[in-house]
Formats: structure tokens, C-alpha cells, sequence
């Protein structure tokens, strides 16, 4: 079991911030495979009281993941679901698999703010309009090719 804590947990509005694995559904402790990314609490899970995800409207729920030498925005949706923003395409996508992956590798991610997520896609996207446009075509294409690939 993994002490992180999904960024989910943290975006929610029952996640206690004073003690750091418990939340209403789960006062004592959050359940492993929450912890692990393994499951998703947005539906009905054993012994959770009835309370499920709900995200907290006033809290920012943008990350960054920390990977040198390149950094990754992601953020959880009012749904709950994760979406990662795609700087060569210049897109956010649904990847709820991210949470996941990024819990079992051990990366550091930290919470943004607003402004921060703003100025990180801003400045990809500078760096992207600064491609030669057939290189950035070329990016796209592997890209898309590798997650057709990885859907299979």
C-alpha cells in the first residue's frame, strides 16, 4: 500500500487535510487500492458511509509532475476523471490510467494553481509554434501512432 495520496483524494471535498489518509467516507483510513489509484471512489465502494468523490469547487485541481528534464499538467475534472494536457497536440485528454501510472512509478507531483497550469501551457505551446512545421507534424503523427498502438 502506498502512503501518496492520489491527487483525486486531494481534489476532493471530503479529503481531511489534517489527517493526511482519511477522508469522510473513510475516517480511519483510505482504503489501498483508493490509495493506489488502483480504483476510483466516484462510485459506491464498500464501507464508505455513502460518500463518494465530489470535487471541491474552490480548490484548484491542476498538478504538475515533476520528471526531468520534461514536466506533465494534469488535473481532475468535476466528474473525477483525469485529464492530462498533451503539449504537441496542444489538447487535454482523458487519461485515467494517468493516475494510476503515476502513483505505481513514484514521480512527485505538486498541486498549481490556476495561474501556474496557465503559464505551463503557455509556455509549451511557445515552444511548439517554434517547431519546424513539418517536425511538429512529424511529433503529432508518432504521437497519435503510439496511442492507437497503446488503446490495442
Amino acid at each position: 500500500m502506498t502512503e501518496k495520496i492520489p491527487p483525486t483524494c486531494l481534489a476532493c471535498v471530503h479529503y481531511h487535510v489534517a489527517s493526511p489518509l482519511s477522508c469522510r467516507a473513510y475516517p480511519l483510513h483510505i482504503p489501498g487500492e483508493i490509495q493506489s489509484g488502483r480504483v476510483n471512489h466516484m462510485t459506491p465502494r464498500p464501507d464508505d458511509r455513502g460518500i463518494q468523490f465530489r470535487r471541491n469547487k474552490f480548490h484548484p485541481a491542476y498538478f504538475i509532475v515533476s520528471r526531468p528534464p520534461d514536466e506533465c499538467l494534469f488535473c481532475i475534472t468535476t466528474e473525477g476523471t483525469c485529464e492530462r494536457y498533451v503539449p504537441v497536440m496542444g489538447t487535454w485528454e482523458e487519461d485515467d490510467e494517468f493516475i494510476r501510472w503515476l502513483l505505481e512509478s513514484g514521480l512527485d507531483f505538486r498541486e498549481v494553481e490556476t495561474h501556474e497550469a496557465d503559464a505551463f501551457i503557455e509556455s509549451v505551446s511557445r515552444q511548439r509554434e517554434a517547431l519546424n512545421p513539418c517536425t511538429l507534424q512529424f511529433r503529432q503523427m508518432i504521437y497519435l501512432r503510439t496511442r492507437e498502438d497503446n488503446k490495442r
